[in-house]
């Protein structure tokens, strides 16, 4: 996917609201599993509640860094900077972090999934946005793709010196 296809494709998952679709039918079918074991005593029940209770979750942390990474595309408060992307193949399937370093901000860390592309590791240059009232970059994006944090971003150890 061309970095172009994959900004469009944020944009529609931002506003297909099919994430908090997903986090509310979940949370809904976990409810139902857990009050039908509780009803039938069948551990069927309690397991298929808490697969669902599980993918509520994921998609209830994941939404609000979706909205805010298509949100910062409209918004003008964004800087060059290094992106450092760290690539670690511990399980099956690998896992991404950026690591953002910018002059005037604390240096972030973020895991996320690529949409679209395969990250190298290394450094890169790349443009960071920011939304109001959230003090972490809530969109990257470098020559070959975007990157949007999966989950809250933690401030790198690199600050603990500084």
């Amino acid at each position: 996917m061309t970095r172009n296809e994959q900004i469009l494709h944020l944009r529609k998952m931002a506003s297909s609201n099919g994430a908090r679709w997903l986090a509310s039918g979940c949370a809904a079918i976990s409810v139902a599993g857990l009050l039908l074991g509780l009803h039938s005593n069948s551990p069927p029940y309690y397991m298929a509640s808490a697969f669902a209770a599980l993918i509520a979750w994921s998609a209830y942390r994941t939404t609000p860094h979706i909205v805010r990474a298509a949100k910062a595309l409209q918004s003008s408060a964004r800087q060059a900077a290094e992106i450092a992307i760290e690539i670690s193949e511990w399980s099956d399937s690998p896992t991404y972090h950026a690591v953002v370093r910018l002059d005037s901000r604390p240096t972030w860390r973020m895991t996320f999934i690529p949409q679209g592309w395969t990250p190298k590791q290394g450094a890169v240059q790349g443009a960071v946005y920011f939304v109001p009232d959230v003090e972490w970059p809530v969109l990257l994006e470098t020559e070959e793709g975007i990157i949007h944090p999966r989950y809250t971003p933690i401030r790198s150890a690199a600050n603990a010196a500084a």
